[in-house]
């Protein structure tokens, strides 16, 4: 079920848009009729289903689509936005933490470089940043501490300062520039 290009247009059409309103009884319905859950809606910058659903919050339309063996949750839109991305932009918690215990990558650059994490810290979704920031694969190697906070700071994201100067689960205080003094020049991060 939902396996491949549908042969029914209208059936893919109509799930991205079901996704996006956010209908998951629709949804159920459109996914048992073949619909292709990895359909790329051109007119909204090649998002998928997953995508909007990561987007606009529709938790239970997410579930639904991550439940086909065939989802591709790591594929981006035009932009280099993979769910988790969006998840982490719009503040969407619950949604970023569906993705990530079903395996999404959080380590994937956008097409200007940001990372998930990046994108928390410049909307100040402060909830997703430390969702982020706390699995156990992050360590300060993985992304440049400085350039994180660069990037809260540029964005007024005033919550994400505040965890990342105080946060005790973080040992990357010390990486961090004083407050008010940008980051290097090389680790700024265009989001």
């Amino acid at each position: 079920m939902g396996a491949g290009p549908s042969t029914d247009a209208m059936t893919d059409e109509a799930l991205f848009f079901a996704v996006a309103h956010g209908d998951a009884l629709l949804v159920s319905e459109l996914i048992g009729r073949a619909a292709n859950v990895n359909h790329i809606q051109n007119d909204h910058d090649g998002a998928t289903p997953c995508v909007v659903a990561a987007q606009e919050g529709h938790l239970d339309c997410l579930r639904l689509l991550l439940a086909q063996t065939e989802c591709e949750f790591n594929r981006t839109d035009r932009w280099g936005f993979t769910p988790c991305h969006m998840a982490a932009r719009w503040g969407h918690a619950d949604c970023l933490l569906e993705l990530l215990q079903k395996g999404a990558n959080p380590s994937i650059k956008s097409a200007d470089g940001a990372l998930p994490c990046h994108v928390a810290a410049q909307y100040d979704q402060v909830e997703c940043l430390r969702i982020l920031l706390s699995l156990p694969t992050s360590t300060p190697a993985q992304f440049d501490c400085a350039a994180l906070y660069d990037v809260a700071m540029r964005n007024n994201s005033e919550a994400c300062v505040e965890f990342l100067e105080h946060s005790e689960q973080l040992v990357v205080r010390a990486s961090l520039p004083e407050p008010g003094v940008a980051a290097r020049a090389d680790s700024a991060i265009s989001v």
